[in-house]
């Protein structure tokens, strides 16, 4: 009987730490405590992007079942509802939010450095959007090193220094 009620206590132990850890567990406690940060920070960085008109709201729904995923859903305040009916200009700005939003989220939890590297963002964005990118960057991200790889040429005369890579026959070539 003694074997039998050890037996018990393990599987009560073992119940007890696989709903801890299940999606309703630890998880969705954690989740819940920083969407409000994430969420926080990713509408500061659209107000800078956009002057409030672009919105992007993590919804933790998707984290409830079995195939979890955290979704971004972006709005613009003209009415569009959807990341669909975004420009691509706008969808490069939503996306950046994001991507920075989550990131900001990791460094305040110690993860991540001074360091941002950012590829090809400008690609179908407008010059306000550009310059948009570039007070952000002055703004929220001063004293950290911010890399910005990409071929539009206006975010050139935007930066505070530009390095060129170029291809050559033997390999890349550095100017700068």
């Amino acid at each position: 009987m003694e074997q039998s009620a050890r037996a018990g206590e393990a599987a009560a132990r073992a119940g007890y730490w696989a709903r801890a850890f299940s999606r309703s567990g630890m998880p969705s406690y954690l989740l819940d405590a920083a969407l409000p940060v994430l969420n926080r920070a990713a509408h500061e960085i659209c107000d800078i992007l956009s002057d409030g008109r672009l919105r992007v709201e993590f919804d933790p729904e998707g984290m409830r079942g079995s195939q979890a995923t955290l979704e971004a859903r972006a709005s613009h305040a003209d009415g569009g509802a959807t990341y669909a009916a975004l420009s691509k200009g706008e969808k490069a700005r939503t996306d950046l939010a994001a991507l920075l939003a989550i990131r900001e989220l990791a460094a305040a939890s110690g993860g991540g450095g001074s360091q941002i590297f950012v590829d090809e963002l400008f690609d179908g964005m407008d010059m306000e959007g550009v310059e948009a990118v570039a007070r952000l960057i002055r703004a929220r991200y001063a004293g950290h090193q911010v890399y910005v790889i990409g071929h539009n040429p206006a975010f050139q005369t935007l930066a505070d220094r530009v390095v060129r890579v170029s291809k050559t026959r033997l390999g890349a070539r550095i100017a700068g």
